[in-house]
């Protein structure tokens, strides 16, 4: 059973629940789903700011970018690379997880509502209808948007301004950050009506 995440406070400072995140990684996995370390976010020493863990102040892309040689080529379902890399010894055990997408039968609509991608989402239904936007499966990211989850019969390439403003596809040519990792905002990517990975396969 895949829970929602629910962030940690302690010391007014929001700080990821590594255990969460490494039990996430493990049942991606076992569900089929190909994923892979990105870097997670951090509180800066004596602060309550928070930074990407690359250890880059000035990271244009925090706890997003991939944290292995080979980004998202490297994505997986095997246990055993899983455990090296998430497990309790782990060499990524504090990171993020990725997942892409298109090796896993899955495609992700990803709607950016700081470019227009709610107003454009809401415009394209009130034109074609639902879409199966109604029903499928949906994380909220820590910046406010949502991916919405479908099934693939073919892999689809990423796409990025083919649709309309703030509605871009990740496909099997990139990845995205999946629940319950942590935003630079401090905010988890939440699951908002998915129970169990199986969900996402039906």
């Amino acid at each position: 059973m895949f829970q929602n995440h629910q962030s940690t406070l302690k010391n007014q400072d929001i700080i990821p629940d590594i255990n969460l995140i490494k039990d996430a990684a493990f049942c991606y996995a076992e569900a089929g789903l190909h994923i892979f370390p990105v870097h997670s976010v951090t509180v800066v020493p004596n602060t309550s700011e928070l930074k990407c863990t690359c250890g880059d102040l000035g990271c244009s892309n925090p706890g997003k970018h991939p944290s292995v040689p080979r980004g998202f080529k490297e994505a997986t379902t095997d246990l055993e690379k899983i455990t090296k890399w998430w497990g309790d010894a782990g060499t990524h055990s504090d990171h993020n997880i990725g997942l892409v997408p298109g090796l896993s039968g899955l495609v992700v609509i990803d709607i950016d509502p700081k470019n227009g991608g709610d107003h454009s989402l809401d415009k394209m239904i009130d034109t074609y209808g639902p879409m199966g936007f109604d029903t499928a499966p949906r994380v909220r990211t820590g910046s406010g948007g949502n991916h919405f989850y479908f099934q693939a019969d073919s892999q689809i390439s990423n796409s990025r301004g083919a649709l309309p403003q703030g509605i871009d596809v990740r496909g099997c040519s990139g990845y995205v950050v999946a629940a319950p990792s942590f935003h630079i905002s401090g905010k988890p990517y939440v699951w908002e009506n998915v129970h169990d990975l199986s969900e996402l396969m039906a």
